[in-house]
């Protein structure tokens, strides 16, 4: 299927990257990029597969998958933004990414805010460090707050 990711680079920890195609992008985070990259590939051929949950307006990378659909048969390419074993790193990396990403028309992100999984905000075990997320947290504010001002 032409409209699947398959070159894959070699990562080994949570990593932040851009996928392009044609001459657009979106920003993803994840904890591994295969399964990242496996998800975006399952998105896509629900969406091309025309189901309810795949032409969700409402999912992240709608956008994207919409440009897909308007180019086909086009080159995927994966930029890697950071791969850290650290996820403080990891979610501060993928925040000023984002934040860019606001600002350029060639990103077709939906949401401009890093995913931080429930478990992690309740106190419950999640494969983000708690004390690294509630530092990002106080970090986060500190530059939403030097923005605003």
């Amino acid at each position: 299927m032409w409209y699947l990711i398959k070159n894959i680079p070699e990562v080994k920890n949570h990593v932040v990257y851009k996928i392009w195609y044609a001459d657009k992008y979106v920003i993803v985070g994840g904890k591994t990029l295969l399964r990242s990259v496996a998800n975006i590939n399952t998105a896509l051929t629900y969406f091309f597969k025309d189901t309810t949950n795949g032409r969700n307006p409402n999912d992240m990378y709608y956008n994207f998958y919409c440009h897909v659909d308007d180019n086909p048969f086009q080159e995927f390419r994966i930029e890697i933004v950071i791969d850290t074993e650290n996820t403080y790193q990891y979610l501060k990396a993928w925040f000023l990414e984002l934040e860019k990403g606001k600002h350029d028309a060639q990103c077709l992100n939906l949401y401009f805010e890093p995913y931080i999984p429930k478990d992690t905000q309740r106190k419950k075990k999640s494969w983000m460090n708690r004390g690294h997320y509630l530092n990002f947290m106080k970090w986060r504010q500190r530059q939403l707050s030097k923005t605003t001002a």
